[in-house]
């Protein structure tokens, strides 16, 4: 390429580049390649590089300079040309002016220096042109490197004039003319096609790798349009069965957001229970598939499945509206179900729903739903299995896309719009589960920067340090669902889940509750023993039986029964010659002295009258024939019993009481619904009394029938302690309504303390 057949242009302004810029020695030596590869080179350049003007010009300048301001420069030098510069610059101001002074008063500025431009002017050094722009153009120069080894102007151009002057005899490599024209396949083929077939190959790939983008991302689009559209088909629902608005509460608070007003309806989903939240709108099935935006949002909700989120279960269409169909647990709002069981929700089973709270609500910060918009108490509901359900996750981002789209969107332009509304909705749920928790810990929402901690207990200050940021009233203070997750690892909670803490309180509950029910079955028995007791000093204890077994009572007939009479012949003296309340003390006394002494035998105490002491044995139980030795022996027992009750009054004098005994035959039953009595009927019964009136003072009068059977007794038996009965015989006695009867008196072998009698 050195042998000119080719010529190499470059092209400069100011004279760059210009020859001064291009080296073809090498270390100062010649390089004959070098020279005659830059002699096929030309520099195309204007002349104000190497061009000062006529020489006289110069050379007037330069000594006013010197005369002037004492300023020595040297011709040669490379910023020799400045001054001429300004004296051709204000010579074509001057011309300017010179043409338009006759309008100059009327023009502006900008008007003068558009008269400057588009002119060619005649000045003293050279001619130059300045176009529209206020370039100052001259002559245009093509430089070529000569024999001498410096770059020589061999063609001018006027831009003025147009013409182009050659300022030497042209020698090009020895030839008189130049290189013809490239050919028109280019220098090397380029413009040919066999010879462009890899550079073609090289554009294709790429225009081939953007149709095949394009291909794909449609493609791309129209398969995501059907999955969705097919997955919006799948959650079509029908045959929602709708229950009427009185049957159902979420709960008696007070609403909390606008957005729980809609929900009007409650319903089933084949034999589930769910919330229905109705639309007073025509948008049907068709409207709502051509949304992607929209049928996007609803798969994101039916995705959004977590422990303690409740299920969207889908949309349902009918003629009028479209509806949004979630999960109704059935146990009710959180708040509701702790108060009507404040003793199985304590602290650690509250920590267990804070801790399902904050990891729901991480879980909808994280997720594609984003956020909630609507947390609060009411959409915190506990379900059958009593696990913390949160409902209508992403209700509000479907609710915007339902009923105001454009709008919607419109505030929602630009990424950073649409990021600070979402943190804005983040920062409401957090606010809101502070609300929540300090009402489910007890916190005062409203002093929440004056929180007085009382309580020492590490996890308490914790809960309530936490509770106050999520409180504050600058969204940007409150942690994020990530610090309130990261924040749970600093606290102890109870690593058992929510039914196995339940099961725990219940356990608790039931040994608590059986702990109390044994004490108070103690105390029942006791109370119920006091009763029997009670009931055993009115009533026999088989009697007793049958009345606390609903049994019927019907009276009784005893073959063989023995009765015994008491009572104290100088009571009438006594009376007259005590207080009242002396007599009672008295009586008081005596018939508890009696009382004890029956207790010991197989005998039933009957009644007591005044100072009259009834007992009978074979009685309501049957035994036999021992029921006259068991009377004797208590009548024995009775007189040292009453032996030993003084009255207070009368100092040492003694009670002698005055017994009958009778045996035979006796009718026994039960009298009267209210303080009934055990009553015995027969003419036994008046036998001893009569035997008990005809008797004398400390003695036991006892009748014959009662005498035989003691008799018959000692003879089949040698008990040892019948031998104390020792029976007189008293002779006949008048006994009114009997006669003339034989009687007997009985009294102990061993022999009695001499007493005064009374």
């Amino acid at each position: 390429m050195t042998n000119g057949d080719y010529i190499f242009l470059a092209f400069g302004i100011l004279g760059i580049p210009s020859q001064n810029a291009i080296f073809w020695k090498k270390n100062q030596t010649d390089d004959k390649e070098a020279f005659l590869a830059f002699r096929s080179l030309l520099i195309i350049a204007d002349s104000e590089g190497d061009h000062n003007g006529p020489q006289e010009v110069n050379w007037k300048v330069h000594a006013e300079l010197k005369r002037r301001y004492n300023i020595s420069q040297k011709i040669e030098e490379e910023d020799a040309e400045v001054p001429v510069k300004q004296y051709e610059i204000f010579s074509i101001i001057a011309s300017t002016l010179e043409r338009t002074r006759h309008y100059l008063d009327r023009m502006t500025v900008s008007d003068f220096v558009k008269e400057c431009c588009n002119q060619s002017y005649n000045l003293t050094t050279r001619q130059v042109y300045v176009d529209q722009f206020g370039v100052l153009r001259s002559l245009i120069v093509a430089k070529r490197l000569g024999p001498s080894g410096l770059f020589e102007s061999v063609i001018t151009c006027n831009l003025v004039t147009g013409n182009v002057d050659l300022l030497e005899t042209f020698n090009w490599f020895g030839l008189t003319t130049l290189p013809g024209e490239i050919d028109h396949c280019g220098l090397n083929g380029e413009n040919c096609l066999t010879t462009r077939e890899p550079e073609l190959i090289n554009i294709r790939i790429p225009i081939i790798c953007i149709i095949l983008v394009l291909l794909t991302a449609l493609g791309t689009f129209f398969v995501r349009r059907m999955t969705l559209q097919n997955r919006l088909a799948d959650l079509v629902l029908r045959d929602i069965r709708l229950e009427e608005p009185e049957t159902y509460r979420m709960g008696s608070q007070p609403r909390v957001t606008k957005l729980l007003d809609q929900l009007e309806r409650a319903g089933f989903y084949g034999e589930t229970p769910v919330y229905v939240q109705e639309f007073s709108t025509n948008t049907g099935v068709q409207r709502v598939a051509q949304n992607l935006a929209l049928v996007d949002g609803l798969v994101a909700v039916s995705r959004a499945r977590h422990p303690f989120i409740a299920e969207f279960y889908g949309i349902s269409f009918n003629r009028t509206s479209s509806s949004l169909v979630f999960e109704r647990p059935l146990k009710g709002p959180l708040h509701s179900v702790i108060r009507a069981n404040e003793m199985i929700y304590d602290f650690d089973v509250r920590m267990q729903i804070m801790n399902a709270m904050i990891l729901a609500l991480h879980f909808i910060h994280t997720s594609d739903l984003s956020y909630h918009g609507a947390f609060s108490n009411e959409v915190c509901l506990i379900n059958d299995r009593y696990v913390l359900r949160v409902t209508h996750a992403g209700f509000l981002r479907l609710l915007n896309l339902f009923r105001d789209e454009d709008s919607f969107r419109s505030c929602c332009r630009t990424s950073a719009d649409k990021a600070a509304i979402i943190e804005q909705y983040r920062g409401d749920d957090i606010r809101n589960l502070g609300v929540i928790l300090a009402d489910m810990f007890n916190i005062d929402p409203y002093v929440k920067k004056e929180l007085q901690f009382e309580s020492t207990n590490t996890i308490h200050r914790k809960i309530h340090e936490m509770v106050a940021r999520c409180l504050e009233s600058e969204s940007h203070a409150r942690p994020t669902a990530t610090d309130l997750k990261r924040w749970l690892t600093t606290i102890r909670v109870p690593k058992k889940n929510f039914v196995e803490l339940l099961l725990d309180r219940l356990e608790k509950h039931s040994a608590s509750l059986e702990e109390t029910v044994q004490s108070r079955t103690e105390a029942l028995l006791d109370e119920t023993r006091k009763v029997d007791d009670l009931l055993r000093e009115i009533l026999p204890s088989a009697i007793i039986t049958k009345l606390r077994n609903h049994e019927p009572i019907i009276a009784e007939i005893f073959d063989s029964v023995t009765i015994m009479f008491s009572d104290i012949p100088a009571f009438g003296l006594i009376v007259a010659q005590s207080e009242p309340l002396e007599v009672i003390d008295f009586l008081n006394h005596l018939h508890t002295a009696f009382d004890r002494v029956v207790a010991q035998f197989d005998a039933y105490k009957v009644e007591t009258i005044n100072d009259s002491y009834v007992v009978a044995s074979g009685l309501p139980v049957r035994n036999g024939n021992r029921h006259a030795m068991a009377i004797c022996q208590l009548a024995q027992q009775l007189l040292r019993a009453g032996a030993a009750v003084h009255i207070p009054a009368w100092g040492s004098v003694t009670i002698c009481p005055r017994i009958g005994i009778n045996s035979g035959f006796i009718a026994a039953g039960v009298a009267g619904t209210r303080a009934p009595r055990y009553c015995l009927f027969g003419d036994t019964m008046n036998t001893a009394s009569r035997m008990e009136s005809h008797g004398a003072a400390n003695k036991i009068h006892v009748s014959s029938s009662t005498y035989e059977l003691v008799k018959e007794a000692r003879s089949r038996t040698k008990d040892a302690e019948l031998n104390h009965l020792v029976f007189k015989a008293r002779g006949l006695v008048s006994i009114k309504g009997k006669g003339l009867v034989n009687t007997f008196w009985l009294s102990s072998s061993a022999a009695n303390d001499q007493q005064m009698a009374v």
